[in-house]
């Protein structure tokens, strides 16, 4: 396929797996160290910091805040940086979308 060689679809390929790369390895980090965290330091999880809530609590609402706004950075970048750019490379392909 041309497109597909062409330099600037390649470019866009490498960027897209470079971002969805780094951003994968981040969150898995982060995960298995809360896991291991949950598995092996149960009682740095059980501290209390405010009442009924813990350190465990909050590394895991953490985790849900982290993977929303994970998803809304990869949202935006995929919308206002690789979408123009996939439009831009079909139009110069001649591409019609419909």
């Amino acid at each position: 396929m041309a497109i597909q060689a062409s330099p600037q679809f390649v470019a866009l390929r490498r960027r897209h797996r470079r971002v969805t790369f780094l951003t994968l390895t981040a969150f898995s980090c982060w995960f298995m160290a809360y896991v291991l965290f949950v598995d092996y330091a149960p009682g740095i999880m059980t501290i209390q910091l405010l009442g009924k809530i813990n350190v465990g609590l909050v590394l895991g609402i953490v985790q849900i805040v982290g993977v929303l706004t994970g998803s809304f950075l990869y949202y935006h970048f995929a919308k206002h940086v690789i979408d123009p750019q996939i439009d831009e490379i079909r139009r110069q392909a001649g591409v019609v979308q419909g």
